[in-house]
């Protein structure tokens, strides 16, 4: 990652944001650009739970459809690694939406 600015210290400060804004915590921990898309899922619906933004069915729901899709197809990734191509693929693959 790089940033510039007017000076040294300005730039190491810009540097110093966009660092710090690639981090966002979440009431279950720190998602980074180095966070896997299958810990962000546990993070987001360990999120939804404790807080109580969703019935308990579309919980399970979500559960459902972020274990038996998106795991098998992107889990792995890092956030880093997640490109709008990745996506697209996954969304346009037979096996993506085939019963499972």
């Amino acid at each position: 990652m790089r940033a510039t600015g007017r000076s040294a210290t300005a730039a190491k400060t810009r540097l110093r944001k966009r660092l710090a804004d690639m981090q966002q915590s979440t009431t279950t921990g720190t998602v980074t650009s180095g966070t896997r898309v299958h810990q962000l899922g546990e993070v987001w619906l360990s999120d939804l739970k404790r807080e109580g933004l969703v019935r308990p069915q579309t919980l399970d729901t979500y559960r459902r459809a972020f274990e038996g899709r998106i795991i098998p197809g992107l889990g792995m990734l890092l956030l880093r690694e997640v490109t709008t191509g990745k996506v697209h693929r996954f969304l346009h693959s037979p096996h993506t939406w085939q019963r499972r």
